[in-house]
């Protein structure tokens, strides 16, 4: 079967050609329907290259506990800040102070946003052991 003949939609996938080894069928083509094993996808060779610039760093146990239990405690204080200021919020709206209430939902967002950078700080130094 021809690669440019093919009948169905599922065999229209890309068919890769790769020449025969030997001299005597060098003029012929073998289709095959796995890709060749030394073709690499472009996420393949991005991974590589990432892995070239930044290698990824293996953590021991103790260290992904402590992470795991950072992310518990600063996800705790977030949830905190976020039923307290919300609350207010939601209290100056009804009070009818939107521009207090406005206030309170960026003072949110900015506090949030301090914790997940603290937290982040916190987890980068148990990654490179000094934590």
């Amino acid at each position: 079967m021809a690669a440019s003949r093919c009948a169905s939609p599922i065999e229209r996938r890309i068919i890769f050609l790769r020449r025969a080894e030997s001299p005597e069928n060098f003029h012929k083509t073998v289709l095959t329907e796995t890709p060749d094993p030394f073709m690499k996808s472009a996420y393949e060779l991005a991974m590589e290259r990432l892995n070239k610039v930044a290698p990824s760093v293996k953590l021991t146990a103790a260290q992904k506990r402590q992470i795991a239990d950072l992310e518990s405690e600063y996800k705790a204080k977030i949830a905190d800040l976020e039923i307290s200021l919300t609350g207010k919020s939601t209290a100056a709206r009804a009070a009818g102070d939107g521009g207090s209430g406005a206030e309170l939902e960026r003072l949110l967002v900015f506090e949030r946003k301090k914790l997940q950078d603290r937290l982040e700080d916190l987890k980068e130094k148990v990654r490179s052991g000094k934590g």
